[in-house]
């Protein structure tokens, strides 16, 4: 899966303003912070032990029903 981490022209203006706000030494509870704040508009990342963000996605909406 692409890291939408390497796009951010693409992001929606809600996601990049949460991403663009963490700036680049965030703490673990800014970027816990940011996860939870993008799940409402289906984004979710991870985070290493170096307090580096990687992995920005689109989480599967459950709504969503399969044929």
């Amino acid at each position: 899966m692409k890291d939408l981490f390497e796009t951010p022209e693409a992001w929606p203006a809600e996601v990049a303003a949460i991403l663009n706000d963490l700036g680049d030494e965030a703490t673990y509870q800014e970027l816990q912070n940011a996860v939870e704040n993008l799940k409402p508009y289906g984004y979710t990342f991870d985070f290493d032990l170096g307090a580096t963000p990687f992995g920005l996605k689109k989480i599967f909406s459950e709504s969503i029903v399969l044929n």
